[in-house]
Formats: C-alpha cells, structure tokens, sequence
C-alpha cells in the first residue's frame, strides 16, 4: 500500500514516489480538500483514487504502468467547492484507463485541462457522470480508445485525439464490465440520447483505428472536430 487517507479535512500529497506496489498509488476518501501534485506512481495496482471528495486539484503527477492511471468516483456535495481539477498529468501505459471518472453528480463539476494520456487502455472513460465534465487542450494519442463516453456530459474543446488503436470518441453503454476482456459496442440505431450530452469545438481528431467519432447518426456539435 503506498498513500492512502480517509476522511480528512484539508490535505497536500506531493513529491512523493510509489512503485511496484500491488495496490494503490495514493488514495484519498470521503474528504473535503486534497491537493494531489507532483508525484511519480510507477507500475502500482491503481496510481491514483479519489472517492467522494469535495475538492480536489491532482496536477503534475507522472503516472505509468499502473493497472489504472487516476480514478474519480463521487463527489461530496454537502460541503467545498464541488469541483476535481486534473491538469498536467503524464499519464502513460495503464492498462486499463488513462483517466476514470464515475459517478459525478449534478451540481459538481470536473475539469481535465493538459494532460497527456499515452498508450493507455481506454485515454478517458465517463461513467454516469451528470455533471459536465470538461476536457480542454488535451493529448491521447496511442491509446485502446481514446474517449469512451457512457451515459455521461462531456464538452471537448481543442483536445488532440489521434492514433489511437479503437475509436477517437465513442458513445457506448454498460461498459463497467467490459475493461480488461470484452468488445466495446458503440451504440446505433434508435437510442434515447437524454442521457449523453457531447458538446464542443476544435478538436483535432484523426488517423483512430476504427473510426474518429461513433455514432456518425449521433448529433456532434458543428465545428466539434476541427478543420482542415
């Protein structure tokens, strides 16, 4: 076990480095603040976990060859601004997930700004987060897919999205049980789409495996992927 806090109030983990630990990185719970920065999480069960936090900012960590890179699950609504900030994060070999976010509520908000999410399993993967989650200015590249949306609200604007093995962005369901052995489905034909909201502009999106956006029936934003 390497770091790893339960309900504390306000907390800063940095400069730390965790490697060849079977299980978590760092790991912080039920809390209210956390500054997580400037780690390196090397070859761990997971790099990093935060479940239900009120207020977090986890920037400038080097994570590699982890089961999973960082993994965000609920967020406290009771007290703190209600808000994970991911920012200048290296995030390179994960097997399963570059960034996992599950769980968010409405009324918390979650922001992914400048991160590298390299040769990874799936780059970034929404699960039944309500809240919009934004995603800025981002590199995946090289990864199983690169943005794997599941009944989730996202706004990408000006990621990089490119040569990734699967799909660029792909809306998909149930996918809880499929990281780690399973096909990923994108979903067709007549689906009620109040669930997903994919908003955005100016993403560079090309040269993905199996295809840079699906559903192409889905209603992107005009200008979501960027010109020529």
């Amino acid at each position: 076990m390497g770091i790893d806090v339960v309900a504390v109030t306000d907390i800063v983990i940095k400069h730390n480095y965790v490697s060849e630990d079977g299980g978590l990185g760092i790991g912080v719970h039920n809390s209210l603040k956390s500054e997580v920065s400037y780690n390196q999480l090397w070859n761990n069960g997971s790099g990093i976990v935060l479940d239900f936090v009120a207020q977090s900012n986890v920037a400038h960590n080097e994570i590699k060859g982890n089961n999973g890179g960082i993994s965000i699950r609920g967020l406290r609504l009771d007290r703190g601004e209600k808000q994970i900030s991911l920012q200048y994060n290296k995030l390179q070999n994960n097997v399963q997930w570059g960034i996992r976010i599950l769980d968010i509520p409405a009324g918390g908000k979650a922001e992914i700004y400048r991160n590298e999410i390299l040769t990874s399993g799936w780059g970034v993967w929404l699960l039944n987060a309500e809240a919009m989650t934004t995603m800025e200015q981002n590199t995946l590249e090289g990864n199983e897919h690169g943005v794997v949306v599941d009944r989730s609200r996202v706004m990408l604007k000006e990621n990089r999205i490119v040569k990734n093995e699967g799909w660029g962005v792909v809306l998909s369901k149930d996918t809880l049980r499929i990281p780690g052995g399973g096909t990923l489905w994108c979903l067709s034909g007549e689906v009620d789409w109040t669930k997903w909201a994919v908003r955005g502009a100016d993403n560079e999106i090309h040269g993905n495996g199996q295809g840079d956006l699906c559903p192409e029936d889905y209603p992107w934003p005009p200008g979501f992927v960027k010109g020529p």
